[in-house]
């Protein structure tokens, strides 16, 4: 729905002269949709529609958001408000499921929105009740359990699946209260945290302080893609504090938290209960500190990628790794020198 605080007509008429020669314009209560004749002019419908609002309302965050094959304006006044335009769908090859983590993520979602349509039922079989009463008694919480604590999210109003944005949150939770939590979801046999190819001075002082202490040494000349000798195909040294904060947290901005892992346990009195490996909290020092035996940040050779911040070195990627896969010996890692 969009805010109240905004004139739901004014911003139909945005919509209608942007979007309506290119296709389908409804609107039911405050819900804007938009479904273009030719898909792939999705995309510019909706950039369009997004610098329009910003012009119209620069008081009011528009937020951007990308479900699928569906681009969402969302107006923030208030915590809620949606304008919705189809978009074209992805020419990938691979089966969306088959995406890693995506499977794990679809599971998470579903779990949540099982429990969300079958209050929405029960709402319309007890059409009766005015809905400030049905609300009281009937809100859905999520109780999340790992690494000897637990996180509880709720009353919850909707929860959206925002992986495809290819930033770090992979959930997103809207309480009733129109507080919004974001998750960033692990499989326990995860490998990386992160890319980090444009990651500044830090990985190139790493790289020139090892080959220094000739704890490694190149076969390559300079212009060629590096190969390091006795076939090690990278360096480790354990990350800093702020590198988790930015890489598996993406910074203050990022996500609430990080889950490992969690699967559904039970379902009572509109309580979901899901249980995990570990749950690391977002700026919360005693996380930080537990989550740093297991994020290591390496730099390994890959023919196909130049990361930029490590010129003049070439065929180099920068990533923050965990600590199964930092140290297995298959990958041929070094410690390096921090």
């Amino acid at each position: 729905m969009i805010s109240s605080q905004v004139d739901v007509t004014k911003i139909q008429y945005v919509v209608n002269s942007i979007a309506s020669k290119l296709g389908l314009v409804y609107r039911k209560n405050y819900t804007v949709t938009v479904i273009p004749k030719d898909l792939s002019q999705g995309k510019n419908i909706y950039e369009k529609i997004y610098t329009e609002l910003i012009r119209l309302y620069p008081q009011i965050k528009v937020k951007k958001e990308v479900d699928g094959n569906v681009g969402k304006l969302r107006l923030t006044e208030n915590g809620y408000g949606y304008i919705k335009i189809q978009l074209e769908r992805s020419k990938s090859k691979v089966s969306s499921v088959l995406k890693p983590g995506e499977a794990y993520e679809l599971y998470f979602h579903s779990v949540i929105v099982d429990e969300l349509n079958k209050l929405k039922e029960l709402r319309e079989e007890m059409d009766g009740v005015p809905p400030q009463i049905f609300d009281m008694y009937n809100n859905l919480t999520l109780n999340l359990y790992g690494g000897g604590k637990k996180i509880s999210i709720g009353p919850i109003k909707s929860v959206d699946k925002v992986g495809q944005s290819l930033k770090k949150p992979d959930i997103l939770i809207t309480t009733k209260a129109g507080k919004e939590v974001t998750l960033s979801l692990k499989q326990g046999n995860f490998s990386f945290w992160s890319s980090a190819d444009t990651y500044q001075n830090i990985p190139l002082q790493v790289l020139n302080d090892t080959l220094n202490k000739g704890i490694v040494s190149l076969k390559t000349s300079s212009n060629q893609p590096v190969i390091f000798d006795n076939d090690i195909k990278g360096i480790r040294v354990p990350a800093t504090i702020d590198e988790i904060k930015k890489y598996c947290f993406g910074g203050s901005a990022g996500v609430d938290y990080i889950i490992i892992n969690a699967g559904l346990t039970n379902v009572s009195h509109n309580v979901i209960s899901m249980s995990g490996i570990n749950i690391y909290k977002n700026n919360n020092y005693a996380d930080l500190s537990r989550i740093k035996s297991d994020v290591y940040l390496v730099i390994k050779t890959d023919p196909k990628r130049n990361a930029r911040s490590l010129s003049p070195y070439k065929g180099l990627s920068i990533t923050f790794t965990n600590k199964s896969h930092a140290f297995d010996p298959r990958n041929k890692y070094v410690d390096g020198v921090r």
